[in-house]
């Protein structure tokens, strides 16, 4: 984990055309500066009646209401996110891999694979940490490595209630992986009501 904060805070958050960063800085500026929480004129200029952006969701306004307390320009924020939000977001993974293979060596080369060599993944990911839709995915993975547990593992409440958490966490952030989520729950509980009475639903 300190390995990946280094390199994080070295690399710093994407900037440029090609990662979409500008409108996502734009959108924590224009949250700052008008007082609004969802501002209705960062994707379309001037607001054309089409609404907030619904990719944005919440985070953009709590970065916001962060520069505002710390003084801090929303550039200075922004590259500093992927190495402040790696220790959450490895712990996150780490907790899916263990749910997925077991506590031991297996989880533990597996969100090294993840980190160093996986496709989509690893150090590039978690350089867009401060995307919204990277922190939704990646608490709707923590859903399910609970559910996972859930089901493998003397049922618990508390787990019902983490999920429930999470799950309104991943959907306030943004909501395509918030579908994602619910659609992979919804195939995780056919799969238990047909595995009938007995039988392991895992």
């Amino acid at each position: 984990i300190l390995a990946c904060v280094a390199a994080l805070a070295a690399a710093g958050g994407p900037l440029g055309l090609h990662f979409d960063s500008l409108d996502h800085l734009t959108g924590i500026r224009r949250s700052l500066l008008s007082g609004d929480i969802l501002p209705r004129d960062v994707f379309y200029r001037g607001g054309d009646g089409a609404g907030w952006d619904p990719r944005k969701g919440f985070m953009h306004p709590l970065l916001a209401v962060i520069c505002a307390v710390a003084g801090a320009d929303p550039l200075d924020l922004w590259r500093v996110l992927p190495a402040v939000l790696a220790p959450g977001i490895l712990l996150l993974w780490a907790r899916v891999f263990r749910a997925w293979l077991g506590a031991g060596w297996r989880s533990d080369a597996a969100l090294a694979v993840w980190i160093l060599a996986g496709a989509g993944s690893g150090l590039a990911w978690l350089t867009r940490t401060g995307y919204p839709n990277h922190v939704a995915y990646a608490l709707g993975f923590a859903v399910l490595a609970l559910w996972l547990e859930q089901t493998a593992r003397a049922p618990r409440r508390g787990r019902l209630a983490g999920m429930a958490v999470l799950a309104f966490a991943a959907e306030l952030q943004h909501i395509v992986p918030a579908f994602l989520v619910g659609f992979a729950l919804a195939l995780g509980l056919a799969g238990a009501l047909l595995a009938g009475p007995g039988r392991p639903a895992r």
